[in-house]
């Protein structure tokens, strides 16, 4: 589900208040619904925006329930932490866009629903990796076990070779 945005919505996750004339890519909510046979369904969300309140997701768990009758209990809405998506809630000063957070709690809701009604047969696999090149300029495993944020080669000392790349996604 594409999620619409304007212009006149201010950015998420800069410390001040920041607009773009431009769109590069899609704003979206995907979900995918599973459901075994004798068991609840659940649902996984995923949305295109820094953070999800609770208020936006409560109020989608309803609406989800009943069209889907999946359980609230059952459904997981998280957020890729996008810093180029209209604010969510209001943060520092980079404000926010109720009409937004709107459209995203709708979202949330017309992804679900639209999955549920896709339901098949399936098979599903799973692998675990390491993503080691994403978001290497904001987050670094140091040799200690601490992930640093803030200045991750600084602290990584003379030899940034020494640390390893912590995913934060």
């Amino acid at each position: 589900v594409n999620l619409k945005a304007s212009d006149d919505m201010p950015l998420a996750g800069s410390l001040e208040a920041r607009f773009t004339q431009e769109q590069e890519g899609e704003l979206r909510a995907v979900a995918v619904v599973i459901e075994k046979p004798g068991a609840a369904k659940i649902a996984i969300v995923a949305c295109d925006v820094l953070w999800l309140t609770r208020a936006i997701v409560d109020a989608a768990l309803v609406e989800i329930e009943r069209a889907t009758r999946t359980p609230p209990g059952n459904v997981l809405a998280n957020a890729t932490d996008t810093h180029h998506a209209p604010g969510t809630a209001p943060a520092h000063a980079f404000g926010w866009s109720e009409t937004f957070a709107d459209e995203v709690r709708g979202g949330i809701v017309r992804s679900v629903v639209a999955a549920n009604a896709r339901l098949a047969d399936a098979a599903l696999f799973f692998h675990l990796g390491e993503e080691r090149t994403v978001g290497a300029n904001s987050r670094l495993l140091l040799d200690d076990g601490a992930i640093s944020w803030l200045n991750p080669l600084g602290e990584a000392g003379a030899n940034p070779a020494r640390s390893r790349h912590c995913e934060s996604r």
